[in-house]
């Protein structure tokens, strides 16, 4: 049973409750995915109107549409991530590794080029 490139799942470490030290590789990742406020400056620039000196009424509604942009990009980004790790979990179960695409074989073609 499983196919071409099932590997049997190691059996699952002992439950730990809520906290298990291989959430820090998470923790790294997600840190890493959202990563943009260095360029926040740049972005809020780059909305339109581009004026030096903004009126307030003006520069409050660039402000807010700023937010939403930021708000939208997280939101999408934060949903790829909870749909990766609900699959992934679904996929491997309690032997899933912090890496998930270490849960496939080494002969899957197209985990070693996504690994990459």
């Amino acid at each position: 049973a499983g196919g071409i490139f099932h590997q049997p799942l190691a059996a699952a470490a002992t439950s730990q409750g809520i906290w298990n030290p291989q959430m820090l590789v998470l923790v790294s990742i997600l840190s890493t995915a959202f990563l943009m406020h260095f360029n926040a400056p740049q972005f809020y620039t780059e909305l339109s109107p581009a004026k030096l000196q903004l009126a307030e009424e003006a520069r409050d509604k660039k402000l807010k549409r700023f937010a939403a942009v930021g708000a939208l990009g997280f939101g999408i980004a934060s949903l790829q991530y909870a749909l990766v790790m609900v699959f992934g979990f679904l996929t491997f179960g309690h032997g899933t590794q912090g890496n998930l695409l270490l849960n496939y074989a080494g002969q899957d073609k197209l985990a070693a080029a996504a690994r990459v």
